[in-house]
């Protein structure tokens, strides 16, 4: 049957899905439709998408399959574009679909959105699926979800290079006219990032520092190499003031036998050159953020008073 071959030809190209709109139009009708449903060649994901038998599931095509449903002008955004732009520990699912005209849904499984304008710039293809750019995204999250989302997706973005500080000012800016929810947001969101530091390599370091802050700890600097005249290795974080350090590791990274025992060693070369070092977890700085407050306020207490029994607290700082 030809008709089905083009549809065939369409899923190739959209994660193995296509649309009953798309259907009609390459001129399959409804009894075609329900027979290769029943005799298991297609299968209804949403009330209006379907995919091909044997198509294999996936992120791209959750996303691929709330865009279909919405239909024309659609593109995956807020949290679920964050998290197919790679943004680890953000749920990609229910997807969600910003479009700028009405729609009306019933028993969709996407969460819609509807908004005045989607600038054409702030829309890539990735993996044939169209999704908000990263500044537009940060905006989006910060307006739904709020500030800690947003700058967990904004230091996401910086760290991996996929926007940065001033394009993301100019995209806030040129929207700030439309009144959109977010705007505040972002723009503290970029004031904080203005500092001329590199950014945060990871999640997980802006995460200390905004815990240490909370704590009231605010001279912590990032990346910093120690050790003088033998080089010790660069440390997550390094006390401004004084011989105090803070190290973040990952059970993804740091669990094996050789990187803990690597770890050790580091940490014990630290400590004997006059350093107060405490190790957080990642899973700590999301599920337990009072205990990581204590632990570096403590250890920062720590410090201080050993700066009064030592001769020279700075020593081996490079």
């Amino acid at each position: 049957m030809p008709e089905f071959e083009e549809i065939r030809r369409l899923a190739a190209h959209q994660h193995g899905l296509v649309s009953r709109a798309q259907t009609r139009q390459v001129g399959f009708g409804r009894e075609a439709l329900a027979r290769k449903v029943r005799d298991g060649y297609l299968t209804w994901v949403t009330p209006r998408v379907l995919r091909i038998g044997g198509a294999a599931t996936s992120p791209w095509q959750s996303a691929m399959a709330g865009v279909l449903d919405i239909g024309y002008g659609a593109v995956a955004s807020h949290l679920t574009a964050a998290a197919l732009w790679g943004v680890p520990h953000v749920p990609a699912e229910p997807v969600d679909v910003s479009v700028v005209r009405y729609v009306r849904r019933k028993q969709s499984p996407v969460r819609l959105h509807h908004l005045t304008v989607i600038p054409h710039d702030q829309v890539a293809m990735l993996h044939d699926v169209p999704v908000t750019a990263p500044p537009f995204t940060v905006l989006l999250i910060a307006g739904k979800f709020g500030a800690r989302r947003a700058a967990q997706v904004f230091d996401h973005f910086l760290g991996s290079g996929d926007t940065t500080v001033t394009e993301t000012s100019a995209v806030v800016e040129s929207l700030a006219q439309h009144g959109r929810n977010g705007i505040n947001i972002v723009r503290k969101l970029v004031r904080d990032r203005s500092d001329g530091r590199p950014p945060a390599e990871s999640n997980n370091e802006r995460r200390v520092e905004h815990l240490a802050k909370k704590a009231g700890v605010s001279t912590l600097r990032r990346q910093v190499d120690v050790g003088d005249p033998r080089w010790i290795g660069r440390v997550d974080f390094e006390d401004a003031e004084l011989p105090f350090v803070v190290e973040v590791q990952s059970q993804r990274y740091h669990s094996s036998w050789a990187n803990r025992r690597a770890d050790a060693e580091r940490i014990e070369n630290l400590r004997a050159a006059g350093y107060t070092v405490v190790v957080v977890w990642d899973y700590e700085i999301w599920n337990e953020p009072d205990v990581v407050m204590d632990r570096i306020a403590r250890g920062r207490a720590e410090a201080a008073r050993r700066v009064g029994q030592v001769a020279s607290p700075y020593k081996n700082v490079v």
